[in-house]
């Protein structure tokens, strides 16, 4: 599933840019990846962007779509429009702790193109391999379904 859906992203991305191949290193650990620890894994990333990077946020926050959609499948009684604050909220004990300086910060909407730029700078600084698979699988499903999106 994960390679046909690289495969797929990979195809629509050549129209906008070359995509980094630590993207599909990375993708093909999702499947075996636990949606609750990459959610954790993104949430520590946008906690410790706030104030720091508008950029890297706003990643996290893109890339927790995916993984918000994974942890609903663990967990179906959760409501179908969960966000990453709701997420934030139900695991982070930082975020509950600091949940009104947090909640200053807002996320930008982020271009496929810029995107698929922003994310490879991250992956150099962020060395641990579950970050980086939920950061590439995230983004990816992300930029996917804004493709989707335009040929609607």
């Amino acid at each position: 599933m994960i390679t046909t859906f690289v495969g797929e992203m990979r195809n629509k991305s050549q129209q906008i840019m070359n995509i980094d191949p630590r993207f599909e290193i990375y993708c093909n650990m999702a499947d075996t990846t636990n949606a609750g620890d990459a959610l954790d894994r993104l949430i520590e990333i946008y906690i410790n962007a706030c104030g720091v990077s508008l950029g890297e946020r706003s990643v996290a926050a893109c890339a927790c779509y995916y993984w918000i959609y994974r942890y609903k499948e663990e967990y179906p009684n959760l409501p179908e429009s969960l966000t990453i604050k709701d997420v934030m909220a139900l695991r982070s004990k930082r975020y509950k702790q600091n949940k009104e300086s947090i909640d200053k910060y807002d996320i930008a909407y982020l271009a496929p193109k810029k995107i698929l730029r922003v994310t490879p700078l991250m992956l150099d600084d962020y060395t641990d391999e579950g970050v980086r698979t939920a950061l590439c699988m995230g983004i990816l499903f992300y930029v996917m379904s804004l493709f989707e999106k335009e040929t609607e």
